[in-house]
């Protein structure tokens, strides 16, 4: 199922690193998001919140790093949630400590990804996060991908919106 030209769903993407950025971008781009970035997590308060105090629509996703310079992720959803209602999270981080996992759920996130993370994995998750037509316009290939959580290795299995051979199983961080 194809997802229609007209809705270009769209994905706030907090980050300070560069390459990760811009791949992650390049990703959420080719499956059909708008995306908009910051390279830290005062950028990304000072964008989120011109965003809100203009009225403008929030992004449907939020992709934020958990440690970044001037403001971490969790600093960020701290700041926004007493002005507006948030869209969907996601955290990334490297940190294996499930401790991450128990602060952002109290903050609402709906997922914690762990880095490196592969495409397949990062795009499944955004597009299952933001919900609506994403979720639905997966075929019928999926990626298993390993993560680390509290220790023990737990194996997931992910639907990808469309396949990319070049990138397939290739993590990012």
């Amino acid at each position: 199922m194809m997802r229609s030209l007209r809705h270009r769903s769209t994905a706030f993407l907090a980050d300070d690193d560069t390459g990760f950025r811009e791949t992650a971008r390049q990703l959420l781009t080719e499956d059909g998001y708008a995306v908009t970035e910051a390279a830290d997590g005062g950028e990304a308060l000072e964008l989120l919140s011109a965003m809100a105090d203009a009225r403008l629509p929030l992004p449907e996703v939020l992709i934020l790093e958990f440690v970044m310079p001037r403001l971490s992720g969790l600093g960020v959803l701290l700041a926004l949630r007493r002005m507006v209602r948030l869209p969907p999270t996601l955290m990334m981080t490297r940190f294996l400590d499930p401790s991450v996992d128990t602060l952002a759920a109290r903050l609402g996130v709906h997922r914690v990804l762990r880095k490196p993370v592969d495409g397949y994995a990062l795009c499944a998750a955004v597009a299952e996060t933001a919900g609506g037509d994403q979720a639905t316009a997966t075929n019928e290939a999926s990626e298993t991908v390993s993560s680390r959580v509290s220790g023990q290795r737990v194996t997931k299995t992910w639907n990808e919106t469309r396949p990319r051979p070049l990138r397939r199983g290739t993590p990012f961080r």
